[in-house]
């Protein structure tokens, strides 16, 4: 489908028309792909305005969002199976509709479970979009198809269209309603929809792939895993942990998940996720990296959130403003994880090492300036570390993951790792600061409260509410700047022990073949496997 022929400005886009300027078409999947993850279930950018008109808890939208990317981490081993079985055409308007139906829904759901369904379909479709769009112009980004590359201007799109999606949903929720930007997405979507039908045609690369030998009982389950994990830590500190019935059930639920899954991966013949991939050198190191490396960056999502409410007071249209910033700080992450694996063809574990000493700056620099009297240019510098800090790790891990995995069981592996990326370390990281912040909260109380006594507050002559009120904010802004501190000494820790650990990996590029010679490898696979049964 793809070749390259001649310099990039000819690429080759057949499942275009021929009325498309040729040095357009690429430039047009780039804006679908940019548009693709543009797209959720609920956009965390108008949070307050959510909660408050639909009367949700904090934790009711935490777990919409959680469940539009484990709908994303599952779909990974699908992705192939349905390129080489749908033509361009068909899966990109599949992404297209399906996103206009799940934002609206999304919108107007009226009660959770159905909000939830509509967040799982909007991850389906955004990385199913976002994926067939990236995967036809990878050889105009990269001719040799060098992950080197091809990863760091991936994650411009996908952690860049984070920070123009929650500004646009903050600017949109200030000046109007919260679910105009529903309608702004789905009408962006309409627009691709359309545009699709008139320049695109239904082209096959190769004879379409069946779905057969599909575990899609397995995939379910690992669904059902991530949302009851999501579901347990998400609302743990909410309904008291274990001392809740709800919880012990979903407790039981998820343990009896996990065996059901890794029954399935042991005894079927073609599993959803291949049960070898465990076993594959430096795999789980790997995943130990990224484990403690999400529930550090979970502090922007409790932390940070909780300092702009109640610390420093920002509504949602204020603290968007340092949006702007983080994207700047993951294109410069971007850039530079392109540097240092592709020109100076560094060892990317020291890469890694650069992103936990960066998210460690991050850490130090918000626990010494965390104060009522803070102005908003002091943190520019620190949620520009944060968001450099998690382009470089991601790139970083998913090149590494890239280097020891085939390409049959890569995706696999990427799917694994996302779901710990995106939904376990993230949601765990979550609870500990949700856990932490009380504790030390309760902790400062019963330590400072023996300062009040009759003597002092007659002397000082302060109103008794007052005097509570900023005792009690004092309070709130040192827990948080304790926690920082913490998650600070962890960072700095585990940046050093990597720097005595050497991973024996490649330094240049994986090289990969063309997806006609992936599909028809896939089809030869599937014959010997029909022969076996």
């Amino acid at each position: 489908m793809q070749t390259h022929a001649g310099p990039p400005m000819v690429f080759a886009m057949p499942m275009m028309r021929d009325f498309v300027p040729k040095p357009l078409r690429p430039w047009i999947y780039v804006v679908f792909a940019f548009c693709f993850q543009l797209g959720g279930g609920l956009y965390l950018g108008a949070i307050n305005e959510i909660i408050s008109t639909r009367q949700f808890l904090l934790e009711d939208v935490l777990m919409c969002l959680y469940c539009n990317l484990a709908g994303m981490a599952v779909y990974f081993p699908l992705l192939f199976r349905m390129k080489f079985h749908f033509p361009n055409k068909v899966l990109l308007l599949g992404a297209s509709v399906g996103l206009i139906v799940s934002n609206i829904g999304a919108a107007y759901a009226p009660n959770l479970p159905m909000l939830w369904l509509f967040c799982i379909i909007s991850g389906f479709c955004k990385i199913q979009g976002t994926f067939e769009c990236m995967s036809n112009i990878q050889l105009w980004m990269t001719p040799k198809r060098d992950f080197r590359v091809f990863f760091p201007l991936l994650h411009i799109f996908i952690l860049g269209a984070m920070q123009v999606s929650d500004y646009l949903a903050a600017q949109i929720a200030y000046t109007s309603a919260w679910e105009n930007m529903h309608w702004l997405m789905s009408g962006i979507y309409m627009t691709i929809a359309i545009v699709l039908i008139i320049i695109t045609k239904a082209v096959y690369i190769m004879p379409p792939v069946p779905l057969k030998g599909i575990d899609w009982i397995s995939a379910l389950l690992w669904l059902a895993f991530l949302l009851q994990w999501a579901f347990f830590f998400c609302y743990g500190q909410t309904l008291d942990w274990l001392h809740s019935a709800s919880m012990r059930t979903v407790g039981i639920a998820a343990i009896a998940t996990s065996v059901l899954i890794v029954v399935r991966m042991l005894w079927l013949k073609q599993p959803y996720i291949d049960p070898q991939i465990w076993r594959v050198k430096h795999f789980l190191p790997i995943l130990s990296i990224i484990t403690i490396a999400e529930i550090c960056f979970a502090s922007e999502h409790v932390l940070e959130e909780v300092f702009y409410e109640h610390g420093l007071e920002y509504t949602d249209h204020v603290a968007a403003r340092l949006d702007w910033w983080s994207f700047m700080g993951v294109v410069i992450g971007c850039l530079f994880a392109l540097l240092w694996m592709k020109v100076c063809d560094f060892s990317k574990l020291r890469l890694v090492t650069i992103a936990f000493f960066a998210l460690a700056a991050y850490l130090i620099i918000f626990y010494n300036i965390i104060s009522s009297a803070l102005n908003i240019e002091s943190l520019r510098l620190p949620l520009m570390l944060r968001s450099m800090a998690a382009a470089i790790m991601s790139i970083a891990l998913m090149t590494l993951l890239h280097d020891i995995f085939t390409f049959q069981t890569f995706f696999m592996a990427l799917s694994i790792f996302n779901m710990i990326h995106m939904v376990i370390g993230g949601v765990v990281g979550a609870a500990f600061y949700s856990y932490g912040l009380n504790y030390f909260i309760a902790d400062n109380i019963s330590r400072f409260s023996q300062c009040f006594d009759h003597i002092s507050m007659s002397v000082e002559n302060i109103p008794f509410a007052f005097k509570m009120d900023s005792f009690s904010h004092t309070v709130m802004l040192v827990s948080i700047k304790q926690l920082y501190g913490i998650v600070a000494y962890v960072c700095l820790s585990v940046g050093m022990l990597l720097l005595l650990y050497k991973l024996p990996l490649r330094r240049g590029f994986k090289r990969m073949q063309s997806w006609n010679e992936v599909g028809k490898r896939m089809l030869k696979r599937m014959a010997r496997q029909e022969k076996k049964a």
